[in-house]
């Protein structure tokens, strides 16, 4: 019997949590929807006192047969995503343009984006 209060507790804080629930896939992988990578915002400038942030980046390399290169919002929704997997609900100092450096070699005409992650309250 004293064991129940313990899992009404656990229970009620599961329930306050300001994250967003994503779910794991049929592989086991926690993978956010794209629905759910969409409500990843994007801010002109950092705000004061973040708390935990990261620099993260994201490419797309268009196959061998693709006629037109990845898009603007096809490599921020791949960027959102990984911001999302990584706890963070918002980007900051976000740039998109063509894959450069070692990559660019084995990505002709890709398209890459970085940014910083942090959490916001959305």
């Amino acid at each position: 019997m004293k064991k129940l209060p313990i899992i009404a507790i656990i229970a009620v804080s599961g329930c306050t949590s300001n994250t967003l629930d994503i779910r794991p896939d049929s592989s086991g992988a926690r993978v956010p929807s794209q629905e759910q990578a969409a409500l990843v915002r994007i801010v002109e400038v950092l705000p004061d006192n973040p708390g935990r942030t990261a620099n993260l980046s994201a490419s797309i390399c268009p196959n061998q047969r693709a006629i037109l290169p990845p898009s603007r919002d096809d490599v921020l929704l791949k960027l959102k995503t990984r911001a999302l997997m990584n706890g963070f609900t918002a980007l900051a100092d976000v740039e998109v343009g063509p894959v450069s450096g070692a990559l660019e070699r084995e990505c002709p005409r890709g398209v890459r984006a970085q940014g910083v992650g942090f959490f916001l309250q959305l």
